[in-house]
Parts: C-alpha cells; sequence; structure tokens
C-alpha cells in the first residue's frame, strides 16, 4: 500500500518539474525577444506592411563599412568590391521604392558603381569622396522609409508607421554624419516631436495624436537636408 501511494505523489511531482521547466523556458524566450537589439540597416522585408521590421533589418551600410576600413587600408580591390555590392543593394532598393525615393536609389546606385570603378583604378585620393556617395545613399534609405511610413499610416496600420519613421530618421541622420552636415536646432526638435510619436507606436500599437504632424515634420526635414546636400561640394 506504501509503495502505491508513493507513485502518484512521484507522477505529480514530476509533472511539476517539468511544467516549472517549460514555463521557465518560455520565459527565457520571451525575454530573450524582448531585449536582444535590433540590427542597423534595411531589407526587402521591410517593403511588406507587417510588423517586425526593425528586427529584420540588413543594411548597406555594412558594405560602406568595410569598403571605407578597406580603402584606408590601401585595399582597393576589396573597398571597390564592397562598394560595387553596395550598388547592387541600392539599385534593388531603387525596384522596391517609387517616385523621389525610386529616383534617388537608382541615382544613388550609379553613384557606388561610378565609385567602385574609380577606386578599384585607384584614382580616389580621400576617403572623403566615399563618405559624400555614402550620404546620398543614406539620404536616399531616408527617403524610401519615409514614403514606407506614409504608405502604412495611409492603410493604419500603426507598428509598422513606427518602424519606418525609426528607419527613416536613422538614415536622416547618417546621412548627415557622412556628409558632415550639422543639423540645427529646428531639425533637432522636429526630429524629437518624430521620434516621440514613432516611440509611442512601437509601444502600444495604438495611433496616437500627431502621426500625421510627425510625418510632415520628417518630410520637412528630409526636403532642408536634401537641398544642403544638394549644395554641397566636393
Amino acid at each position: 500500500m506504501r509503495f502505491h501511494a508513493v507513485v502518484p505523489a512521484a507522477l505529480l511531482l514530476g509533472v511539476a518539474v517539468a511544467g516549472g521547466c517549460r514555463q521557465s523556458e518560455q520565459s527565457r524566450t520571451q525575454a530573450t525577444a524582448t531585449t536582444t537589439p535590433a540590427a542597423v540597416g534595411t531589407s526587402h522585408a521591410e517593403t511588406t506592411l507587417s510588423a517586425g521590421a526593425i528586427g529584420k533589418r540588413s543594411e548597406a551600410q555594412d558594405h560602406f563599412d568595410r569598403s571605407r576600413a578597406a580603402f584606408l587600408k590601401k585595399d582597393m580591390k576589396t573597398a571597390s568590391t564592397e562598394l560595387h555590392d553596395a550598388a547592387v543593394f541600392m539599385r534593388e532598393h531603387a525596384d522596391s521604392a517609387t517616385g523621389f525615393a525610386k529616383a534617388l536609389s537608382a541615382r544613388s546606385s550609379r553613384e557606388l558603381d561610378s565609385l567602385a570603378t574609380k577606386v578599384g583604378a585607384s584614382s580616389v585620393t580621400s576617403a572623403a569622396s566615399l563618405d559624400h556617395v555614402f550620404a546620398h545613399a543614406n539620404r536616399a534609405e531616408a527617403e524610401r522609409h519615409y514614403e514606407l511610413a506614409t504608405r502604412a499610416w495611409k492603410q493604419r496600420q500603426t507598428t509598422r508607421t513606427g518602424e519606418e519613421l525609426t528607419m527613416a530618421m536613422d538614415h536622416l541622420e547618417r546621412a548627415a554624419k557622412d556628409a558632415h552636415i550639422a543639423l540645427d536646432s529646428a531639425a533637432t526638435r522636429a526630429m524629437d516631436r518624430s521620434r516621440a510619436v514613432a516611440d509611442s507606436l512601437l509601444q502600444g500599437g495604438t495611433a496616437p495624436n500627431g502621426v500625421d504632424d510627425a510625418l510632415k515634420d520628417l518630410e520637412l526635414q528630409l526636403r532642408r537636408f536634401g537641398a544642403r546636400l544638394e549644395n554641397q561640394r566636393m
């Protein structure tokens, strides 16, 4: 009788332990999902209006960084290859864009290809030439993400709007850094307002007041920066 009494208790203990392990594993999985940092950049997945675009990002910036590092080491072959790869990346993104963003992405692809050829021929003497072309590419990406944010908001894809707004501002800031153009206080305030709206969208998935204003603010800053970049001379 004692033997039969112990077995159910052991079984219950095993079930409890197994259940606790499953809950612990689920907790670890959830914690990992919420704490894993997002990669920086863009991918074809971003053109589909669905959540998680930031986490799926891959980017031309990887090619930019490797090409610049190789250039500084006088490894022109590697630098040229990375620039050609970046050109392919931008060309593919031009195919997924429309209007103004498409034109900028296509131009950026041509500029990267041309630069790759010059670097391969050792006719580029300054890394500033690379930075200037990178600035144009990041501006094109900022415009593309702005376009996608506008499209998402028209469909009331709130999370996606927040993602695209965030990525557009990331690329605008990168473009300014590449071009050595300081964003003025008006631009900084506008970006802060737009980022607050984007963060709200990402945190709650609901539409706060001010999304339309955030999009208008970002569009204005993109146009202002674009004018300054176009007037910049190498």
